[in-house]
């Protein structure tokens, strides 16, 4: 029980890191250029939240959004290695397991994550009446 927590928070802190590092080291360079965000250098969560749940991600500040989605698949990522791990030591059975709870988690997230952006959205617009 313990080796697992451990695991989890080892792989959530190392992989926190990793993000924060790659998502604001191409969100500093993306700004020192001056360039709107396009489709072609959008990540692919903000195109799933875009597109799959609709939520009108031009709203928000992309820093908070960036930090948000740095979060949310760190805590992905260390939950299916926590999961795979948990159930069985055989590597290759391990794999075929985080393939197969990966889409559901990661769709799981991000939905929880859509109804709270809506949710801020709704008080901000209450706010401002």
């Amino acid at each position: 029980m313990e080796k697992n927590i451990v695991l989890f928070i080892m792989t959530f802190l190392v992989l926190i890191i990793i993000y924060e590092f790659m998502i604001f080291r191409s969100y500093k360079r993306s700004k020192k250029k001056k360039k709107k965000s396009t489709k072609n250098n959008d990540l692919i969560e903000i195109m799933l939240l875009k597109n799959f749940f609709k939520v009108p991600v031009e709203k928000f500040k992309h820093k908070w959004l960036f930090q948000v989605i740095a979060l949310v698949s760190s805590i992905d990522i260390a939950l299916i290695v926590t999961i795979a791990c948990v159930i069985t030591e055989i590597g290759i059975l391990q794999l075929l397991i985080s393939f197969v709870i990966m889409i559901p988690i990661i769709f799981i997230s991000y939905y929880i994550v859509s109804f709270f952006c809506f949710k801020i959205l709704k008080r901000r617009s209450l706010k401002d009446e």
